[in-house]
């Protein structure tokens, strides 16, 4: 089974109002903007929607050209989202099927997960700095869509680059490429979500 018209249309739909990076190192932060306001209207939550990028850069502590962590997130942002009824979830011991029971749970934001630098190499509009420390660092997605052969994902990058005329950076991408990109990194399989605080981690 591949991706469909019927799905691109909707992933079309589902990120028309999602928040583009504004720095190239931007990506966690944004991406967590992006599923929190995502939740907060399928919900109907608005409180969810109220923390800036900036103030998700802080909790991230996010530098100039040495990006973010979200090492401390869930002590950060859990407590702000905790009284709403929410809890921030992280996890390395999830599959690509998870994801997928992630988007049709309906007490589950969108995932997103961290993906190899080597990700930036398949995009030819992308020229990703090396950063302080000489090394480009993991790039964060939203997870869409799962099937047996591809994978749609939202790419907070891809208007950090594109203009006018030029190609747009793809958002569908084969399953196993996808999955070589996720477990990838020096912390593979790496996923966030954001849940309803009666829900068990998929992960236990």
């Amino acid at each position: 089974m591949t991706i469909t018209d019927s799905d691109r249309s909707s992933f079309q739909a589902q990120i028309k109002e999602f928040h583009p990076q504004i720095n190239e190192d931007m990506c966690l932060s944004t991406s967590i903007k992006n599923i929190l306001d995502r939740l907060s209207e399928d919900h109907h939550v608005p409180e969810l929607s109220n923390f800036s990028v900036s103030t998700l850069n802080e909790m991230c502590e996010y530098q100039r050209h040495r990006g973010s962590t979200a090492r401390h997130l869930p002590r950060r942002l859990g407590p702000e989202i905790e009284p709403l009824g929410y809890e921030v979830k992280m996890d390395t011991q999830l599959n690509i099927e998870n994801l997928q029971e992630l988007i049709d749970n309906e007490d589950t934001s969108l995932p997103i997960v961290g993906l190899d630098p080597r990700f930036y190499d398949s995009v030819d509009l992308y020229d990703v700095d090396a950063g302080k420390f000489g090394e480009r660092m993991p790039h964060t997605v939203v997870v869409l869509k799962v099937n047996h052969e591809d994978v749609l994902f939202y790419d907070p990058l891809k208007d950090y680059y594109w203009s006018e005329g030029d190609p747009v950076p793809p958002s569908e991408r084969p399953r196993r490429l996808f999955v070589e990109w996720w477990g990838g990194r020096s912390e593979p399989f790496w996923t966030l979500w954001i849940e309803r605080s009666e829900q068990q981690t998929l992960g236990n």
